[in-house]
């Protein structure tokens, strides 16, 4: 006995498969397009966002205390030592009233 199979309809498979292929390609097209689109959201709409954090993650301040001390030579003698020092600036064009501020600073700093 001789079984027969099923005859298929190969238009109808290779409609099916146009079909599949499309709709992969359509899926495929979506998504570069929503990676795309987030890549402009990125680095168009939001880069003033993301520059200054990623400026704060590439400077990173650590404060270190100086080291303080006598400088000694090798005999005890004392060549270098302490002295707080300070410092004073008056830049004119940012005063108001020049004689003022020179009064207000011999009472507080003792100028002459």
């Amino acid at each position: 006995m001789h079984q027969s199979l099923p005859l298929t309809d190969i238009n109808q498979e290779l409609r099916t498969a146009g079909v599949r292929v499309l709709t992969i390609f359509g899926i495929v097209v979506a998504l570069v397009a929503v990676l795309i689109a987030r890549m402009v959201q990125l680095q168009v709409v939001d880069h003033a966002r993301y520059s200054t954090i990623s400026e704060d993650n590439r400077i990173q301040l650590w404060p270190l205390p100086p080291t303080r001390g006598r400088i000694m030579d090798r005999n005890g003698e004392l060549l270098a030592d302490n002295a707080p020092v300070f410092s004073l600036s008056i830049v004119r064009e940012r005063v108001k009233n020049l004689d003022e501020t020179l009064a207000t600073l011999k009472r507080l700093v003792g100028l002459t």
